[in-house]
């Protein structure tokens, strides 16, 4: 009993979980192979180990050798070329072999090694694509999958609605449920936006709309200061856009000197496919256009009115000129 109080002191658990876990497992289970007590994790259950890398389970195991290297290397700042550019990686990956060993694993017929192992890795996308989309389609709320029911007549999403769509279809599809799936995260507000840490803006008192909203990032962030500090009237993420393929959905509109702004604000664009100005951008402008509008695309700018002004944009040839 001392053992199981000891324990309780210097980790926290429950009394009668710990009990409990001792009646089960025995006394000698509340010590690491290292002959510290074992860590609690985040449940409050009893862990596998102590909490020390080199007592997980798992440490030197599948690759002892890149183990002992690492340890070595511990208390450098730098690995000191212990560890050379491929050294530890398969020489065979994508070797004939290795291709060869892929198909068999997988019970397919080789007659052309080259072809028949393209096609495998062309049936393979096509199959975790829409198995991806559908798990973000059957997470959508109600509200947004009506979306999807309007454009495209389903009522249920799955595997055979896809394999009978053409190849524009199936595209279309994708790139509504990935701008549908984007408004869903910014509406459960989430911690966590792409590659950018969000942020909680509150008491706001020039959106003509909320009180508080979760931006993307801290460079739209700033931009929301910019509109509040100078009393200029503006929303977030309030205008979605039918793009050629799938939606957009803007930044900021802002109302400044009777004019109505639409604002799309970029540190950077890595990461974002090809087309996304020839498609989401182009059709933004088209908007803006047909509804009395000015489109201001910001990519890396400083946070000011007079950015947001020199970078409004009439044509996309401009967006290549100005950034």
């Amino acid at each position: 009993m001392s053992i199981i109080n000891e324990f309780i002191k210097s980790t926290g658990a429950d009394l009668e979980y710990i009990t409990k876990y001792v009646k089960q497992h025995g006394v000698d289970k509340l010590y690491c192979k290292c002959g510290k007590f074992k860590k609690l994790k985040k449940n409050a259950n009893i862990a596998t180990y102590c909490g020390k890398k080199e007592c997980w389970m798992h440490t030197g195991k599948s690759r002892p050798e890149h183990s002992i290297k690492m340890k070595n290397c511990k208390s450098k700042k730098y690995l000191d070329n212990l560890i050379k550019p491929g050294e530890l990686k398969n020489p065979e990956v994508n070797s004939n072999k290795f291709k060869t060993k892929i198909l068999e694993n997988k019970g397919i017929e080789i007659n052309n090694l080259v072809e028949d192992f393209r096609k495998y890795n062309s049936d393979k996308y096509k199959l975790d694509a829409p198995k991806r989309y559908i798990s973000w389609y059957n997470k959508l709320p109600n509200k947004l999958k009506t979306i999807i029911t309007q454009t495209y007549g389903i009522l249920e999403l799955n595997l055979d609605i896809i394999e009978n769509m053409d190849v524009q279809q199936r595209d279309d599809l994708f790139h509504t449920i990935h701008g549908l799936n984007t408004i869903k995260n910014n509406e459960n507000l989430i911690k966590t936006g792409g590659f950018f840490k969000t942020h909680l803006v509150d008491n706001l008192e020039y959106n003509t709309k909320v009180s508080s909203v979760i931006c993307r990032s801290k460079y739209e962030k700033k931009f929301i200061e910019l509109f509040e500090n100078n009393k200029i009237p503006w929303e977030y993420e309030s205008i979605t856009i039918k793009c050629k393929r799938g939606i957009y959905t803007p930044d900021f509109l802002i109302t400044y000197n009777n004019q109505k702004i639409l604002i799309e604000v970029k540190g950077t664009l890595y990461g974002y496919p090809k087309d996304y100005i020839e498609n989401k951008i182009k059709s933004a402008i088209e908007f803006c256009d047909k509804n009395n509008m000015v489109f201001s695309f910001i990519l890396n700018k400083q946070v000011s009115m007079n950015e947001i002004l020199k970078n409004r944009i009439k044509n996309i040839e401009e967006i290549y000129v100005k950034n």
